[in-house]
C-alpha cells in the first residue's frame, strides 16, 4: 500500500465546515445545520488543520485555525 504524499486538497465540505466554525459554531451545531454527523464535521476540520500544518503553520486553538485559514485565503477576511 502506498502512502499519500502531503495533505489532500480541501473540498467544498471542508471549507463549508470551516466557514461555519469560524462563525462561532461548535462541531455539534455545525452537524445539526449541515445534516452531517459530528464525526464528519471533526474530520473536515481536522483536514483543514492538517492542510495548514503541511504548510508549516502550527494550530493550537480554534482562533489559530480560523486566523491562519483567513490569512491563506481559505476564508474571506
Amino acid at each position: 500500500m502506498e502512502c499519500a504524499k502531503g495533505p489532500q486538497p480541501l473540498n467544498p465540505a471542508d471549507i463549508e465546515a470551516l466557514r461555519i466554525y469560524a462563525d462561532g459554531y461548535s462541531p455539534v451545531e455545525i452537524a445539526v445545520q449541515s445534516s452531517m454527523r459530528v464525526e464528519q464535521v471533526r474530520l473536515h476540520l481536522g483536514k483543514v488543520k492538517d492542510h495548514l500544518l503541511a504548510h508549516g503553520v502550527e494550530v493550537n486553538s480554534k482562533q489559530d485555525l480560523v486566523q491562519h485559514a483567513r490569512a491563506r485565503g481559505l476564508l474571506p477576511s
